[in-house]
């Protein structure tokens, strides 16, 4: 009797270690059911705030300036730091539950307008999205104006206005008169040759955007009209502009023509003949009458331009137009004298060649320049470059997770 009930006993005990482990199992399961449906529930909140911080940070960027993307084909919206954190607070507590812990840092120090990396970037961006036949150009059609001049009478005279210009605040070298004046044939077709891609595409996009006298249509909603001369120059009234943009011409043309004349034995021979009768001072009256004759060559040279006409970087026998005689007799007047051949550069290839030298930091400044006072002018009187933005990066924390994004254009 003894043996059978401790067999008894020892057969119960089995059935309770296995009731046991089967509870601890289910407990077990059921502790992991919990878990996989918290951490189910955690990464579908997760990804929900996720979407939520994407759409609230396109909504931002779809806040882009019309006018600003019309007119200069620059994808840029306006906001300060604070302004930004707000928005972005109000869409994606419009969203998420419990959103009062919500907090927004946004970071538009990388995306401003106003810099000089950006604004090239956002030129560079126009012309990929839109290629060379963006502008959806206000300007009149170019050749409906061959050899006209622009109208060339605006002036900036608020202090204020001009204090707040974007080049006031960007170093870098402006345009050198001086070398531009001196440059030979030689230098000329170096710098055209070294003349990188986004520099071409930032001065072709000063020519399509921008009004220039000799060529360019008008548009009655820019500040200035020589546009394309004040980038060059930076003088604050279209005459100004225009005076440098001839006196660096002749200049130019000037020394180019001298470079001609001394190359060409025949026109040597006449200046040899015409300074023999200086005696001692030979020397000095052939100089002089030799930069007589390639100045008064230059002057008709801008005549040329300035109406339409082409001129070669450097001269040949049949583009050159004046004869000695007719040196002595030009004048300022109105009339001008066309060489037996037509071909060379016309006014707007020359400032294409002027901008090739222009440093690139005022380049893009007076760029900026312009499209301010345009835009204040024809747009809103608070349009300031610096209020925009091509990209910026923000932060969110949210039910104990933090949320980082970058929006760029």
């Amino acid at each position: 009797m003894g043996g059978f009930g401790k067999g008894k006993r020892k057969y119960g005990n089995k059935r309770g270690e296995i009731s046991v482990f089967l509870a601890m199992t289910l407990a077990a399961l059921i502790s992991l059911a919990l878990i996989m449906s918290y951490a189910a529930r955690s990464l579908s909140l997760e990804s929900r705030a996720d979407a939520i911080f994407r759409a609230a940070g396109r909504s931002i960027a779809a806040e882009y300036d019309r006018r600003l993307k019309e007119d200069y084909g620059i994808l840029a919206f306006h906001g300060l730091g604070e302004d930004v954190e707000d928005k972005l607070r109000f869409y994606a507590s419009q969203a998420l539950p419990n959103a009062e812990n919500l907090e927004i840092r946004a970071d538009l120090s990388g995306g401003r307008l106003n810099d000089i990396e950006v604004f090239e970037e956002a030129l560079i961006e126009a012309f990929k999205s839109e290629g060379l036949d963006m502008l959806g150009s206000r300007l009149r059609d170019e050749e409906q104006n061959e050899g006209k001049g622009g109208k060339t009478g605006a002036v900036l005279r608020n202090r204020a206005e001009i204090e707040s210009l974007p080049s006031n605040f960007i170093e870098g070298p402006s345009f050198n008169t001086g070398a531009i004046e001196s440059l030979s044939e030689e230098k000329i077709l170096s710098a055209l040759a070294r003349r990188s891609g986004t520099d071409m595409l930032t001065n072709e996009y000063i020519l399509r955007k921008f009004t220039y006298n000799y060529g360019c249509g008008y548009a009655d909603n820019h500040f200035f009209q020589s546009e394309a001369e004040y980038i060059l120059f930076g003088k604050y009234s279209d005459e100004q502009n225009m005076f440098r943009m001839k006196t660096s011409f002749i200049a130019l043309r000037t020394g180019l023509n001298a470079a001609y004349i001394v190359s060409d034995p025949l026109k040597m021979e006449i200046i040899t003949a015409a300074s023999a009768s200086a005696g001692p001072f030979f020397g000095l009256a052939e100089a002089a009458v030799i930069a007589l004759w390639a100045g008064a060559e230059a002057l008709n040279d801008w005549k040329l331009i300035s109406g339409g006409d082409k001129v070669p970087v450097m001269k040949t026998e049949g583009t050159w137009a004046l004869t000695l005689e007719n040196a002595y007799q030009f004048g300022d007047g109105k009339g001008r004298i066309k060489p037996a051949v037509s071909e060379g550069l016309v006014y707007k290839d020359y400032l294409r060649l002027y901008l090739i030298m222009l440093g690139r930091e005022k380049k893009l400044g007076r760029m900026m320049d312009l499209i301010q006072l345009n835009l204040r002018g024809d747009y809103y009187s608070g349009f300031r470059i610096r209020d925009f933005n091509t990209a910026f990066i923000f932060e969110a924390d949210y039910g104990g997770k933090r949320y980082t994004y970058e929006e760029r254009y």
